[in-house]
């Protein structure tokens, strides 16, 4: 992609704010939370302990950006990320969007280490076990290689046929030789 033009770079200057909206939400687990029972920013604050006025500003972006659904004063997980972006669907991503908001934190810190300001903090802290951690990867290679779920991306997304296509099928045979049974993530 060419940035050719003052508005193409501010446009990329600005991108990640939808990234970092996703990300809250994840973060949040929200999808879940809100899939299929629509609830008030009240209900949802008073659940995930979070700030009521702070939560409807994210829960407008994420509506707005069509993630989630706003009627009256209720959202919703919207139908067509239900089947990926809640915790409980069957091809979920959220492990993976979850790994991205690791990256997002790890990545926040780049100009520092060009400037060679941080020489090494180590890594971030996670929430997480590396138990947790390892069986979320685990699971997230398993059911990416399901077929269903390898069907499911290559007719969804125009191009991931020509992309992902052979390399979802030579991951698929590599992971059958393995002979591990899945782990599950609880």
């Amino acid at each position: 992609m060419s940035y050719g033009s003052p508005e193409e770079g501010l446009r990329l200057s600005q991108s990640f704010k939808e990234s970092r909206i996703l990300l809250s939400g994840a973060e949040l687990n929200l999808f879940t939370i809100q899939n299929p029972t629509p609830l008030s920013a009240q209900e949802v604050a008073s659940r995930i302990g979070a700030d009521p006025r702070a939560l409807t500003v994210l829960l407008d972006a994420l509506s707005a950006m069509d993630l989630l659904i706003k009627k009256r004063e209720t959202y919703q997980c919207a139908k067509s990320v239900s089947p990926f972006l809640p915790e409980d669907a069957l091809n979920s991503v959220l492990p993976m969007v979850l790994h991205a908001d690791h990256l997002w934190q790890r990545w926040s810190g780049l100009t520092d280490v060009v400037r060679s300001t941080i020489v090494s903090k180590g890594a971030v802290k996670s929430s997480r076990s590396p138990e947790k951690l390892q069986g979320g990867f685990e699971w997230l290679n398993s059911s990416f290689l399901l077929r269903g779920s390898i069907f499911w991306r290559l007719f969804k997304m125009n191009r991931s046929l020509q992309i992902f296509g052979p390399m979802n099928l030579g991951f698929r045979k590599a992971w059958k030789k393995k002979n591990r049974p899945p782990i599950t993530c609880s």
